[in-house]
């Protein structure tokens, strides 16, 4: 039970943090990708979600893995916004 409650906190947090694509129009671009991975040994999560607009572009990238003994996992993110003013 523990650790459905661990990912199930887990999910909601991602879910926030990989976020939705939004209205795109033709200077704005985003995608995301979420799976969710279980089975004898334990289960994980992974994401990657990306964005282009005018004020610059952004990525990240997520993985969760919860087993009997631990729950582990990484998170990185890279962005780049400039001022076309």
């Amino acid at each position: 039970m523990r650790l459905t409650t661990t990912l199930a906190a887990l999910t909601l947090a991602t879910a926030d943090l990989i976020g939705t694509a939004g209205a795109a129009t033709a200077q704005e671009s985003s995608w995301y990708s979420t799976q969710f991975y279980a089975d004898d040994n334990g289960a994980g999560l992974a994401g990657a979600q990306g964005s282009v607009s005018p004020a610059g572009v952004q990525h990240a990238d997520l993985s969760i893995w919860a087993d009997n003994t631990s729950v582990s996992g990484g998170v990185t993110d890279s962005e780049a916004n400039w001022n076309n003013g």
